[in-house]
Order: C-alpha cells, then sequence, then structure tokens
C-alpha cells in the first residue's frame, strides 16, 4: 500500500512540473517531442517509436549514391522507390517468375489478370476493372465531419508507372510464407523464352542536384495498421487516402480465406465510425468463397501502397506547387519515394545481381539475412557522412497541436482523424513545404538532445535499477548528477535547478512561435522535469521512494538508448521488430542474434491478419 501512495505521488509531481509549463500543447508532451528530435533519421528510435507523429523538411545533397533493386535492367524515369543502402535494395532486385495464382491455385494467362496492363503499357480500362473487381457493399456512412476521400469507394487500378513494379517491391515476402492472399497481390509479367532465367538488377544513381524532400518520421514505410502509416494517409492523403488503407481501416487486417467468413454475411454491430476512425471496427465484411469473385479494393502493393506514392506525388506537384520532389520514409533502411527520377537522378550503373541473393525471402541464406541486418544496423544511429540534413527549426509536430493525438490500448500514439483538427495540420505543413528553401537548415537541435542523453541516460537507468542498497548511496548518486550546478556556500534549489535546465539550450530563447521555439520549450521542458526530479532526490526520506520516483522519471522519458543491447560480438546483431520482421517480445527486449529468420513477424501481424493478441506490446 506505501508504494502505491508513493506512485502517486509521484505521478502527481511530475504531473504538476509539466502544468507549470504546459500552457501550449508541445509542452505538454513535451517527452514525445523531445524523442522525435532525437529519434529522426536514426534506425534504431524511429523502429522503437515507429507510430511517427511529425514531419520535417529534409535535404538531401547533391552527389549522393541511391540505389533501386528490380527485374528490368532499363533505367527508370518516372516515380520510384530508392534506398539509401544497396542491401536495402537488393531485396528487391530479383527475377520474376511468372504470372501468380488465383484464387483457385490456377495461372492467369498472359493479359487477363486482374491487374494486368493493356497493350499500351497503361491501366485496363474503367470497364473491365470494374467487371473483375465489383464494388463492395457501401458500408454505414461515417460522421458529418469526415471528408467524402475518407469513405470507401471503387477505387481506380494501380498508376502503370509506380503501382505496376511497386506491387512486387512491397510483397517483400513471397507467397510461400504468406500465402496466397499475397500471391493475389503480384501482376502479370511479360513471358519468357522457354529455358530463359530471370535475373535481378542492382540500379545505382546519384542525385544531380539537391534533393528537397518531406520526412516522415518513425517506421513510416511500414505498412501495418499499427498506425505507422496515420500521418501519410489521414493528414498528408486526408481527403484522398488509399482505398486500401480505408476499407482495413474500417473493417481490419481480413484473413479472406477463413471458412467461417466465406459465406456469411456481416454479423454483430457495424464498424464504429466515430472520430477515432482508423480503430478496429466489429462488423466484418462477406469475403466469397474462391470461385466467386474477390470483394474488396484491388491491391496497389500492400495497405494501397502503390496508390499512396502516387497521390503522395501528386500532392507535391500541386499543393506544394512542385516545390518538394519527394517523400523520404523509412523501414528496414531508409527510402525515398522519388517522384521523377529523370529530372533529379544521373544513372552510375545498372548490374545483374548473385539469383537468390540479397536478403529476407525463400532461397536466401543465414547469411544473406545476417548481412541484410548488419546493413540497417549500421544505420542505428544515423544515416551518416552527411546524406540527409533536416530542418529542426521549422517542423510540424501533431504532438504539438492541441487534441490531434490520442493514445490507443497499446499506448501508441495515433492521429486522430477528424477534420477541423487534420486541416490546421496540413495548412501548416503546407506552409513549411512552401517557404522559402534557403532557410531550410538552421540550429541542429538533435545534437542538444543527444547532449542531453548522453549526459543522462545511465544516471538515471543506474538509479532506478535497483542495485543501489543504501539511501545515503542512491542519493550521493543523484547529487553528482546536480553537483555542477550548485553554489554550496549560497543554496537556491530553484536557481540550481534553472541552471541544469538550460546547460545545453541557447542563452537566449527563440521568439518565433515557427522557428525553434517548439524544439527550444519541448527541451527545456524534458530538462526541467529531469533536473527537478535529480535534485529532490535530496529531500526523500525512504530508498524505495527514490527509485520510485526515478523510475516513473525513466518511463516519462522513453529514451530508446535504454532498450539497446550491450557487448554483442562481431558476429551479431541487436535486433528489434523493423517492419515485416520480429516479435512482441523483440520490441520489449532487443537481444543480440547471430540468426535471423526471413519469414515475417509477428509482431506486425503480416498481411491479411491482425497480431494474435499475446504479440500486441
Amino acid at each position: 500500500m506505501k508504494s502505491f501512495f508513493i506512485l502517486i505521488s509521484l505521478t502527481t509531481s511530475l504531473a504538476a512540473i509539466i502544468h507549470k509549463r504546459a500552457e501550449r500543447p508541445h509542452v505538454q508532451n513535451a517527452n514525445h517531442i523531445f524523442n522525435a528530435i532525437h529519434s529522426s533519421m536514426r534506425q534504431w528510435g524511429s523502429s522503437l517509436n515507429h507510430n511517427g507523429m511529425s514531419v520535417f523538411l529534409a535535404t538531401v545533397p547533391q552527389d549522393v549514391e541511391l540505389y533501386h533493386g528490380t527485374d528490368s535492367e532499363t533505367r527508370i524515369n518516372g516515380t520510384e522507390w530508392l534506398a539509401f543502402e544497396p542491401e536495402h535494395a537488393m531485396i528487391f532486385a530479383r527475377g520474376r517468375h511468372g504470372p501468380p495464382p488465383d484464387r483457385d491455385g490456377e495461372r492467369y494467362p498472359p493479359g487477363s489478370h486482374p491487374q494486368s496492363h493493356d497493350s499500351h503499357g497503361g491501366p485496363q480500362s474503367d470497364h473491365e476493372h470494374e467487371d473483375r473487381y465489383p464494388p463492395p457493399p457501401s458500408p454505414p456512412p461515417g460522421p458529418p465531419d469526415q471528408s467524402e476521400g475518407q469513405r470507401f469507394q471503387h477505387p481506380p487500378p494501380p498508376p502503370h508507372h509506380f503501382g505496376h513494379e511497386e506491387d512486387e517491391r512491397r510483397n517483400e515476402w513471397e507467397p510461400e510464407h504468406l500465402g496466397d492472399a499475397l500471391a493475389e497481390q503480384r501482376p502479370i509479367f511479360q513471358s519468357r523464352a522457354e529455358g530463359e532465367e530471370p535475373h535481378g538488377y542492382l540500379h545505382t544513381y546519384r542525385t544531380k542536384h539537391p534533393l528537397r524532400l518531406l520526412y516522415v518520421d518513425g517506421q513510416s514505410a511500414a505498412k501495418s495498421e499499427k498506425g505507422t502509416l496515420d500521418v501519410q494517409d489521414m493528414v498528408l492523403l486526408h481527403q484522398n487516402p488509399p482505398e486500401e488503407a480505408v476499407f482495413v481501416a474500417k473493417y481490419g487486417m481480413i484473413d479472406r480465406h477463413e471458412d467461417a467468413d466465406r459465406h456469411s454475411p456481416p454479423s454483430g454491430p457495424q464498424p464504429n465510425h466515430d472520430k477515432e476512425k482508423y480503430s478496429r471496427g466489429q462488423g466484418r465484411p462477406h469475403f466469397p468463397p474462391r470461385s466467386e469473385k474477390r470483394l474488396g479494393p484491388p491491391h496497389g502493393g500492400p495497405l494501397g501502397e502503390g496508390q499512396r506514392a502516387e497521390r503522395l506525388c501528386q500532392l507535391a506537384q500541386t499543393e506544394y506547387e512542385d516545390r518538394i520532389d519527394g517523400i523520404l520514409r523509412m523501414e528496414g533502411g531508409f527510402e525515398i519515394i522519388l517522384c521523377d527520377m529523370a529530372k533529379h537522378l544521373d544513372v552510375i550503373s545498372i548490374a545483374r545481381t548473385k539469383p537468390d541473393a540479397g536478403g529476407p525471402g525463400p532461397g536466401r541464406d543465414d547469411g544473406d539475412m545476417l548481412a541484410y541486418y548488419r546493413a540497417v544496423a549500421a544505420r542505428y544511429d544515423g544515416i551518416g557522412a552527411g546524406r540527409v540534413t533536416l530542418d529542426y527549426e521549422n517542423f510540424v509536430s501533431l504532438f504539438a497541436i492541441d487534441n490531434a493525438v490520442f493514445f490507443d490500448e497499446s499506448r501508441r500514439p495515433r492521429v486522430r482523424n477528424e477534420t477541423k483538427i487534420v486541416a490546421p495540420v496540413k495548412e501548416a505543413i503546407k506552409a513549411m513545404a512552401l517557404k522559402d528553401a534557403s532557410g531550410d537548415v538552421g540550429k541542429n537541435w538533435q545534437a542538444i538532445t543527444d547532449m542531453v542523453v548522453a549526459r543522462y541516460a545511465d544516471p538515471i537507468a543506474y538509479l532506478a535499477s535497483g542495485e543501489l542498497n543504501q539511501l545515503h548511496d542512491f542519493k550521493a548518486e543523484a547529487d553528482h548528477a546536480m553537483r555542477p550546478f550548485i553554489d554550496y556556500g549560497d543554496r537556491n534549489t530553484a536557481r540550481e535547478i534553472e541552471r541544469c535546465s538550460i546547460q545545453h539550450l541557447p542563452s537566449t530563447a527563440p521568439s518565433n512561435a515557427n522557428q525553434g521555439k517548439p524544439a527550444y520549450d519541448s527541451i527545456h521542458a524534458v530538462t526541467s522535469v529531469l533536473c527537478r526530479t535529480l535534485s529532490a532526490v535530496g529531500e526523500i526520506d525512504t530508498l524505495a521512494h527514490g527509485v520510485s520516483m526515478l523510475r516513473g522519471l525513466k518511463s516519462w522519458l522513453g529514451w530508446t538508448t535504454w532498450k539497446r543491447c550491450r557487448g554483442c560480438a562481431e558476429h551479431e546483431v541487436c535486433f528489434l521488430p523493423i517492419w515485416p520482421a520480429g516479435s512482441a517480445e523483440d520490441f520489449e527486449h532487443p537481444q543480440c542474434r547471430s540468426h535471423v529468420s526471413g519469414g515475417p513477424g509477428t509482431y506486425w501481424g503480416g498481411f491479411g491478419k491482425p497480431p494474435r493478441s499475446h504479440d500486441r506490446p
């Protein structure tokens, strides 16, 4: 009972500290904004804080190499995906082996697959498309403030210059791993001469000039319903999200081959279309047996990835007046959706790759997998070599906007999908995209968060560990952290805390609400809570009280460095869930591994099935 009151006291004191500075939302969520800045463009922190809620302007300088994996040896000129690491691109540098089976296991003849293209290389006509994809039953209408674009509509076919290849690229795990539901997504390919072997190719390009991109933080390239796509689908594409994502949002990820669902109409209450629209609905749509036509939207890659990329580029070219060249995101490596490769890139080389090598998927051995994850792990602390510069002075975070974010049952941030809330966020991102490009690089606020974490992470972890057995030793450890800010000849607690909190900050706080102030205020709020807690240790009466205080502080700060493996051998990597691999245990307790499985992990739920209850964090 005593421990309970200690915890309540700690929670109340932390809340009181924050409330004193909580006139603005970005101070209320100061810990989340601090972590967004600290983890930006870093594979480790962005993998753990996978539901990114912030958008930054990013610059890729001239003469940076970028990579693309495909089955074609022809350079690409339109909209496509590019990786910063060759190992990431080589996952997709594989030959194709003919058309996928239909729902009955039979092969579609060339030109007759639902996603085949016409003789001119473009999508099929609307008439042909509708014949193969009858529209689903209309779901109940959403609340009045939802835009028409968010309601499920019969979608167009995927765009020919992105979706056709993107379908294959995004099907990273072959049907052997995910079943024939995934095989349905794979497009038809041109037949080859008998005996001809398919080949994969690694394309290497260089930037002709600096690229100006929008960076969506977190694992924003992860195709999951955990919230990784919220900012793209609910904010950037608020009025025109991919239909596949809307379908999943309303009905949940469906196993289309469950016998119990094939012949039965929807039962139970209808999906809940409240303001938290992307929560799973309770109703389930009717999926027909294999012999009937498939219900639901056609795939543009998992969760409408092809449509998403196309519409993001349309947004860049229209609403952002062609001042944004693409979208920067992250999954198992950082990637760019570049909207015009001919305009921005020179081709350096196009090389045939070794068959069945290069990363996850069937036919890959442990050495291939480990090589890929080593390349991923090499970017845990940053992409390196100045290949990307972020503007930390002027970014947009939903954490800084009142009521824009809620936390789901797994304590993950989600976008509150209401037009009246999202509209000003979209306008702020548009203003950021259209601002004078000469001001894209300002003060590096991430470097300041690095200084704070480097100074305090180990002392806080030690104090919260329970390894100190004496109250005197516990107080002495906290005093070591505060000692540089104390004048022992003239003690003043308030002055000591303020000196501690501003140690790494500029002497003058920014005055412009949109130019550095959110970063400054959030960092200052975090260091104030941290320093006040360390200072308060000197006044505690029991060791249990002190440990509870520091554990509460550690939980509130949520620094991802505390989950890093220690002491991995040269042949091991510190493994954590990076889409689509990993488990809930990997998320809670990342471990050193020398063998990595190539199949999809239970943490993300795969395609077509939600995570099992015990796999949710």
